[in-house]
């Protein structure tokens, strides 16, 4: 009978290492997140796509936020697209109800069609749960309804009718969860994707109740339950730690600016109309939110006077500049390309 064979305590150490390695290949070949190095995402745009509404030669427009926050248009023609990007990317289709928000990653091949309906279908043909991540919000809206239902609304509201849409804003968001686990049994979505649209669900619906919000008459904005809300909605926002331009944090970014811009000016757009509104924005900012998420914040409102050439009183932006990199660089270099006259800073 033949005697086993005893492994040294090295060479224990070394098969180890080994299985280690080899149980290692698979992960990044499948995971969808480990691509090599190549910091480009490559998008091609198949035949079955159709013209966008303008007739012109571009096959879909989309929009993406840079790693700096700013945002930037992109026009994907037919055929292969090459967009540079060292970190995750999320696009949102203009003109799109839906507001569907894509993840790619960097070395990424993703094929896009588009329906007679306008709907969008991608296929990773090397990763099958890429895939499905990438549809998984259209299928969800499908079975559910468009995010934001409450932007549908045209008109002003009472007391009455806000609890009733509220209501129907916290059934949508349980519907999605329930339809998030029934996907991901079926059809097999990647370990953190599955987290990122779990947050997208319950941040849409943060998104929602503020629009919702917004419509409530300006009379009924003194009760007890739209404070509550006010209180509530913006403990959770200011709560967020290092909020930055990474992917995952697109639909928080909104909701965090959304939210600002209605409670100080009644507005759900990002916009100030004068240095008043400006310093207004820049002191609720200073003092509610630390560290990353303050200086990201403040370099997206400084950034917003500069395209809107409202000036910036000296000590607001003194301050500013004080604050961490690499934030505080944007501006400044939109400055440089500025004239005094299109942008300044005044005692």
């Amino acid at each position: 009978m033949q005697r086993p064979v005893l492994l040294t305590y090295q060479k224990r150490i070394m098969v180890r290492i080994i299985l280690i390695l080899l149980l290692a290949i698979p992960f990044n070949i499948v995971s969808g997140f480990q691509y090599s190095n190549d910091k480009m995402v490559y998008i091609e745009i198949k035949d079955s796509s159709v013209l966008i509404n303008d007739g012109s030669k571009y096959k879909l427009n989309f929009e993406f936020t840079n790693k700096e926050g700013e945002r930037n248009n992109l026009k994907l023609l037919k055929g292969e697209n090459k967009i540079y990007s060292a970190t995750p990317l999320t696009i949102i289709q203009q003109e799109d109800a839906t507001n569907c928000p894509y993840i790619l990653y960097p070395g990424e091949r993703v094929e896009i069609s588009q329906d007679n309906q306008g709907v969008l279908h991608f296929n990773n043909k090397l990763d099958n749960k890429r895939t499905n991540d990438l549809n998984f919000l259209n299928e969800m809206i499908h079975e559910t309804d468009i995010f934001c239902p409450s932007t549908r609304l045209l008109n002003v509201i009472s007391l009455r009718e806000l609890k009733s849409r509220a209501t129907q804003i916290e059934h949508l968001k349980k519907k999605r969860l329930s339809f998030l686990i029934s996907y991901n049994h079926s059809k097999k979505m990647t370990d953190e994707y599955r987290k990122i649209a779990h947050d997208f669900i319950h941040q849409f619906a943060i998104l929602d109740s503020i629009y919702l919000f917004s419509k409530l008459k300006s009379l009924e904005r003194s009760s007890s339950l739209f404070k509550s809300w006010e209180r509530r909605t913006f403990k959770k926002i200011v709560s967020q730690k290092d909020l930055n331009a990474d992917a995952a944090n697109t639909i928080l970014v909104k909701i965090t600016e959304t939210f600002i811009y209605f409670k100080l000016f009644n507005t759900t757009q990002p916009y100030i109309k004068d240095s008043s509104q400006l310093h207004v924005a820049f002191d609720l900012i200073q003092s509610s939110f630390k560290n990353l998420s303050r200086s990201f914040l403040l370099s997206r409102l400084i950034n917003l006077s500069v395209q809107l050439s409202i000036p910036v009183k000296d000590r607001y932006y003194q301050t500013y500049i004080q604050y961490p990199l690499p934030y505080v660089q944007i501006p400044l270099r939109s400055l440089e390309e500025l004239s005094n006259e299109q942008w300044t800073i005044v005692k």
